[in-house]
Parts: C-alpha cells; structure tokens; sequence
C-alpha cells in the first residue's frame, strides 16, 4: 500500500473545507506545468484478455516532466472536494515536479499537503 498526499485546506478550528471543482481547476489552470487531464488509462484485467480502459474522472490532473518531455497523471480529484496524489522519496526532493507542482497548487488554494500520517509538507 502506498503513501498518499492530500491537498486539503482546514478552517481555524481544524475542520476540513471543501475545495471546489471550480476552484481546483482554476488553480491547475493557473499553474506552470500543470494541467487537467483527458487521458484514458488502460490497465490490463485480470482473467480477461486485452486492456480494461478506466477514464480519468473531472479534475484529475497531469504533471509535466522536463526530463523525459512528458505529461503523467499525478493529481486525483476528491469529488468531496480536494486531491490528492501518490508520494515516492523523490518527493522529498525541493525540486521534484510534483512536490513544486503540489505546493504551488495548495498555496493557491489556501491548503496544506498533508500525508496519510499527518505529516504536513511545506
């Protein structure tokens, strides 16, 4: 089982406020190497022969790699209202693209990256 990050914003007293579809797309919109996603992801079935095509829902969203000049769906849409994305170590890299990608995406929606944990990323 991975370790997921989530983009969440809280209210003064802890409780989570929802961030909207409307706002969580503006905020990809608004952000360098961001942007939301039509890609149909094939995943190959168990028991079954060929691929199963799984579409992206509304408001997941891509992250650009320089390195290999590439798009990779990172960001999941919360339809309860925030996203959250996958962590590997490289996250923890300043400069990793996604961890870049996720705190400028959280600053502009008044959230925190918080970890299954807890843990709160800067």
């Amino acid at each position: 089982m991975g370790y997921e990050v989530h983009i969440e914003r809280r209210s003064a007293d802890g409780a989570l406020l929802p961030i909207s579809s409307d706002e969580w797309s503006r905020a990809v919109a608004e952000t360098e190497g961001v942007r939301l996603s039509e890609v149909e992801l094939r995943v190959a079935a168990p028991r079954s022969p060929g691929d199963v095509v799984l579409p992206t829902r509304a408001g997941d969203a891509e992250v650009y790699f320089s390195e290999t000049d590439s798009w990779h769906l990172v960001f999941v849409w919360n339809a309860r209202g925030g996203a959250f994305f996958s962590s590997h170590p490289s996250f923890l890299d300043e400069n990793n693209p996604v961890r870049r990608a996720a705190r400028a995406l959280a600053q502009k929606l008044g959230a925190m990256l918080v970890g299954d944990d807890g843990n709160r990323f800067d």
